[in-house]
């Protein structure tokens, strides 16, 4: 018998082989990565003025990646370099592959340096053989071990872990969205505690009243209800306060808090109870509203929503937005918003008759900061700071020409996240295209262009007859077709001014743009 392998067992190794080369080319080329971007940031403190306070800038407009990211690799660049050496060391000769290394940055990233040298001399190179679970396994109880022996090494840990908690929201497709939170153990535990004593209530409730959810489903509304829950109860404290100097004062939200025949009922948000508080912008296509397209719409800090998840939406209330023809990029809005009849066919025929080509006039203000009419206007407009690698919604509105050298106008505003802001005023130059676009330039000559959030928009006949009412099918098992009273579903749109008019400036890091660290 040959002591050859088979044909098809010997190119059956041979694949094997080949994919254990290019993993381990994978992992040389992260070392060399993590050496290049250290490196990037020693050097950027020798160029220009403004480069070093901005090198996320300018790693996010070379390689096309978000701020949050550079911010990122910058991380785990200083931090391999002063917290793992070895583990660089075997990444450059790839005895370690990039998924086992990540464990190790990520198991010590909160240990002090010299725990990390240990643990790391304690699980290597014997580390390299094992999967990602097992190795998570011995980098945990290696750090356990390690810490112990040192007194403050642990609480220090936990100090700093516990200052990392966080929430973080992230647009997925189809219309749906994942949002969570980093807790420290205690703060999850009576978490999960108390979210479980509310899905029984909400069981109950759901029998009740005959509404099909599955725990699950009950469990997910919840959580997204929780903030309005929580303002809609802040509201009915102030109203009692007001109730008890004023005793002919009716209480806030009676018609809707009058307990079922059973005394149980799904849990509902009235309009009442969240106005001006919570509310969504959902940005439409009139050809969208008029059923002449399945155009998509967008809603604010999620992003792109179908038609057909846009017309399950019951607005409250409307706003017209008038766009140019040729780039969709809007250039004027109404000032007052305009209620929705609960007739459809009327809501339609409201939406006809506001169809009137305008000429718009973009007038200075004397003033400093924009009115809230033109504030609404340029966050309309601009969506997103357009900063290289930022899409943040929590920015500044920034005069592009300082003022009083520059007008407080339309066309001298626009949205900036803070740290893109800094920029604009630490040598970096912006120039804002009428198409809406952007072309960035860094003290060092680099230009970086973002394209305009917006696209054209389309095409409406006057004077072509509208199609019969499309009626969307509510999809199986979502809070529009859970038997909830109409007050809740009213609630996606409770009446109010957009969130655009209150002053932007939280921290540009406050948007992630990376998934959440599972």
């Amino acid at each position: 018998m040959s002591d050859e392998l088979p044909t098809a067992d010997a190119a059956y190794c041979a694949t094997l082989d080949e994919v254990t080369e290019l993993l381990r080319e994978q992992a040389r080329s992260w070392a060399r990565q993590l050496r290049l971007v250290a490196q990037l940031d020693t050097l950027s403190r020798r160029a220009r003025h403004g480069t070093a306070q901005f090198v996320q800038l300018e790693m996010a407009g070379s390689w096309q990646i978000g701020q949050l990211t550079a911010t990122r690799w910058q991380w785990e660049s200083e931090r391999v370099h002063d917290a793992l050496p070895r583990t660089l060391a075997m990444l450059e000769r790839g005895d370690l592959l990039v998924h086992q290394a990540v464990v190790l940055l990520h198991r010590t990233r909160h240990c002090t340096p010299d725990v990390a040298r240990a643990v790391e001399a304690s699980v290597l190179p014997a580390g390299a053989e094992l999967v990602p679970a097992d190795l998570t396994r011995r980098v945990d109880r290696a750090v356990l071990r390690i810490e112990s022996e040192q007194a403050d090494a642990a609480e220090q840990r936990h100090a700093d872990a516990a200052a990392q908690r966080h929430t973080f929201a992230k647009p997925l497709q189809d219309g749906m969205g994942l949002a969570g939170a980093v807790l420290t153990a205690e703060q999850l535990t009576a978490w999960q505690q108390g979210l479980d004593r509310l899905e029984r209530r909400e069981r109950l409730a759901d029998r009740a009243s005959g509404v099909e959810r599955t725990a699950e489903q009950r469990r997910a509304d919840l959580f997204a209800g929780l903030p309005a829950m929580v303002l809609a109860g802040t509201a009915q404290d102030r109203e009692s306060s007001r109730a008890t100097a004023d005793p002919t004062r009716p209480p806030l939200g009676a018609s809707t808090q009058e307990p079922a025949a059973t005394g149980l009922r799904p849990w509902t948000l009235g309009p009442e109870h969240v106005a001006a508080q919570v509310v969504l912008n959902v940005h439409v296509p009139v050809a969208t509203v008029l059923d002449l397209s399945h155009s998509p719409g967008t809603l604010d800090r999620y992003g792109p929503i179908s038609a057909e998840h846009v017309r399950l939406l019951r607005p409250h209330s409307w706003r017209r937005v008038l766009v140019d023809a040729t780039s969709g990029r809007p250039v004027a809005l109404d000032d007052a918003l305009t209620s929705v009849p609960e007739d459809p066919h009327l809501a339609r025929q409201q939406v006809v008759d506001r169809l009137v080509p305008e000429v718009v006039v973009d007038a200075d203000e004397p003033q400093h900061d924009p009115s809230a009419r033109l504030a609404r206007l340029v966050d309309v407009r601009d969506v997103h700071c357009c900063g290289p690698g930022c899409s943040g919604t929590h920015t500044h509105r920034d005069h592009l020409v300082p003022f009083p050298l520059g007008p407080t106008s339309a066309a001298n505003l626009g949205r900036l996240s803070p740290r893109c802001h800094r920029a604009k005023h630490a040598g970096w130059t912006l120039v804002r295209h009428l198409d809406g676009s952007t072309t960035w330039t860094s003290p060092v000559g680099r230009s970086y262009h973002r394209p305009s959030p917006h696209d054209e928009p389309p095409h409406v006949d006057l004077d072509a007859d509208l199609p019969p009412l499309l009626r969307p099918r509510p999809r199986s098992g979502s809070p529009t077709d859970t038997g909830r009273p109409a007050a809740w579903e009213r609630a996606v749109l409770p009446p109010g001014e957009e969130a655009g008019d209150e002053p932007r400036d939280e921290p540009a890091d406050a948007v992630e743009d990376e998934p959440p660290p599972f």
